[in-house]
């Protein structure tokens, strides 16, 4: 609104007046979050899929080797140097070392994409539909806040169900030897098994995330109060 008595103050005629709002309105809702975005990757690069999973399956590869060697003396998985007797403890160990690799790739991953995201809240002071676009997502609960606390609560819930099956295969498979892979678990074992239960963050949480996206949403309408302010005035003087 303030934009608007703004525009209509400076400009001398209606026409002009609707022009420069038509133009305004164009590259904010067009224009503006495409080469934000692509100004946000130049800012803070993200690697492509390709790249992130060879990086990662690089160092899976790389701490599975070394977690072999020390515990079995080889770095073949399932090969003959590790008797049946002992393919419930590698489970449990390669899944183990996994996790803080996993933690690390997806962890620099997600940082890099909520700076690309605070960059482009930032450039609400000029252009309040990206913060409000933000802030709305946010509170809507579809935001990339909300979705990293459900994948961290998915991944979580994953890996407690790895090491229920690893810590089974330890107890009954791995004592039969030879006979490893005649063990079929019971019931009970699945029993054991807790539902994943996922649990939407409060408001107050959601808001927490969204303080940025306000603030500049606020310091965007001073702006703009500002400017319809000083283009109300200048009109005056020329009268």
């Amino acid at each position: 609104m303030f934009v608007v008595l703004g525009v209509s103050a400076l400009c001398a005629t209606s026409r002009a007046a609707i022009t420069v709002l038509l133009a305004l309105w164009v590259a904010q809702a067009v224009m503006a979050p495409r080469v934000l975005s692509e100004a946000a990757r130049a800012a803070y690069p993200s690697p492509t899929r390709l790249a992130f999973n060879q990086a990662l399956q690089a160092e899976l590869k790389q701490v599975s080797d070394r977690t072999w060697l020390q515990a079995f003396g080889t770095t073949e998985r399932w090969g003959r140097d590790v008797p049946l007797s002992q393919w419930g403890i590698a489970l449990r160990l390669d899944d183990q070392a996994s996790y803080p690799v996993y933690d690390r790739h997806y962890g620099r991953l997600w940082d890099t994409w909520e700076r690309q995201q605070r960059l482009q809240e930032w450039s609400g002071l000029l252009l309040p539909l990206l913060a409000m676009r933000s802030y709305s997502m946010g509170m809507a609960g579809t935001d990339f806040a909300h979705h990293r606390s459900f994948t961290t609560a998915a991944e979580l819930h994953r890996r407690r169900l790895q090491d229920l099956m690893s810590e089974d295969l330890v107890a009954h498979a791995d004592p039969l030897g030879d006979r490893h892979f005649a063990y079929q678990s019971g019931p009970e074992l699945w029993a054991k098994v807790p539902p994943f239960v996922h649990r939407t963050p409060r408001v107050g949480w959601a808001l927490r995330h969204q303080l940025r996206s306000l603030a500049v949403l606020c310091a965007g309408l001073l702006l703009a109060a500002a400017f319809a302010a000083v283009a109300v005035r200048r009109q005056r003087a020329l009268a």
